[in-house]
C-alpha cells in the first residue's frame, strides 16, 4: 500500500468517527444554554455561545471530498459581534445555521445595553 493510500485511509477513518459522534441538524428554535460575553474595547463586544447542533453533518456534505480534524459539534463560536459608537451600535449576528446563510443584515441599535438586551433574550428563548 502507498503513502498516499494510507492517508487516504486515515482520513476516510477519521471522517466516519467525526460523523459517527456528530449530532443530528433539528431545524427551529436553538437555546444554548450558557454564553459568555467579552468586552474588547469600548462599544466593542463578542457574545460567545455552543454552536447548533449538526455543523459537522452539515459542513461534510458541502465538502466531500475533505477532512477537518478534529471536528465536534456544539464548540462555542462567536454568536454576535457588537461593535459601534454611542446612538449609533451595530449587532451582526455570527451564528452558524445553514438555513440562514450569510450575509445577514446588521441590527443597529441607540446603545450597548439595548443590543446586549437583544442578545440575550435571543440566546435565553431561541426566538432569533
Amino acid at each position: 500500500m502507498s503513502v498516499i493510500d494510507e492517508q487516504s485511509a486515515r482520513r476516510a477513518e477519521a471522517r466516519a468517527a467525526q460523523l459517527a459522534e456528530s449530532l443530528p441538524y433539528i431545524p427551529g428554535p436553538f437555546v444554548p444554554g450558557s454564553f459568555s460575553v467579552g468586552q474588547r474595547d469600548t462599544h466593542h463586544f463578542d457574545i460567545f455561545a455552543e454552536r447548533r447542533p449538526g455543523y459537522v453533518q452539515w459542513f461534510y456534505s458541502e465538502n466531500p471530498d475533505t477532512v477537518a480534524y478534529p471536528m465536534r459539534d456544539g464548540g462555542k463560536e462567536r454568536a454576535f459581534a457588537i461593535r459601534g459608537e454611542p446612538g449609533e451600535i451595530y449587532l451582526r449576528d455570527e451564528r452558524w445555521d445553514y438555513t440562514r446563510p450569510f450575509p445577514r443584515p446588521s441590527l443597529e441599535f441607540p446603545s450597548v445595553e439595548c443590543a446586549m438586551l437583544w442578545v440575550v433574550t435571543a440566546l435565553m428563548t431561541g426566538a432569533a
